[in-house]
């Protein structure tokens, strides 16, 4: 999804700008259209293979941070934010949960899945055992 072969180029990309020394890496969309609306700043991007990631040298580029426009949504990274180490293993940073509408304390998973998944294939899957678990703000828990 977003670590790249070509982060110039890609849609999304994990960077972070190249000042202050020391920002967080962190999931961001490209400025696509040749606008002006995100303003340049140096970035520095990982590019990266089927086997590893490696940084690219600072440059010039027009990226946005997508957390706070998606996490005004709901979606948010699963805790802690944890960078990919290849294309194939993209790990915390560039997956994102949706957490809107659910209720902690009220919100049980079996519920959840229910509106995915008949009874049957909830009853025959892994978390069959689970359906009571009531999410409690952060993650889905042990029912009540």
């Amino acid at each position: 999804m977003a670590t790249t072969e070509h982060p110039a180029v890609d849609a999304l990309a994990v960077g972070r700008p190249e000042q202050p020394a020391g920002e967080p890496l962190r999931l961001v969309a490209r400025e696509l259209d040749g606008g002006t609306l995100v303003p340049e700043a140096s970035w520095v991007s990982l590019r990266a293979d089927a086997t590893s990631v490696a940084e690219d040298v600072p440059a010039p580029a027009r990226y946005l941070d997508v957390a706070p426009v998606l996490e005004a949504q709901g979606w948010y990274h699963p805790e802690p934010p944890v960078p990919p180490t290849s294309l194939a293993a993209r790990d915390t940073l560039v997956q994102l949960v949706n957490r809107s509408g659910l209720i902690a304390g009220e919100m049980m998973l079996g519920t959840e899945l229910a509106s995915l998944y008949t009874s049957t294939e909830i009853g025959k899957s892994a978390l069959a055992a689970h359906v009571h678990d009531v999410w409690d703000g952060q993650g889905v828990g042990a029912g009540a």
